[in-house]
């Protein structure tokens, strides 16, 4: 989806502390399953939602930096619905 990601300590301790990978979050971003949408909580941040390459649903927030680069915010699997 977008050739350059860029990581540092802050993105990667983030998606460390719900139990994701870089490498989680490189395949949903690579094949996302539900496009790129406009963060409801920063708009100037982006969503997409899609599986691992091991199954695993995740949601991968980013930043454009600019055309061709972003940068992870955060990625953690959804919470279920509560009823």
């Amino acid at each position: 989806m977008y050739p350059f990601v860029l990581w540092n300590s802050i993105n990667e301790t983030k998606i460390a502390d719900h139990q994701v990978s870089k490498a989680e979050v490189h395949d949903v971003l690579d094949d996302p399953i539900i496009d790129e949408v406009p963060s409801q909580s920063n708009p100037a941040y982006c969503v997409v939602q899609g599986e691992t390459r091991h199954g695993r649903w995740l949601i991968v927030v980013y930043e454009k930096v600019d055309q061709d680069t972003i940068r992870p915010v955060t990625a953690y699997e959804p919470q279920p619905p509560s009823h």
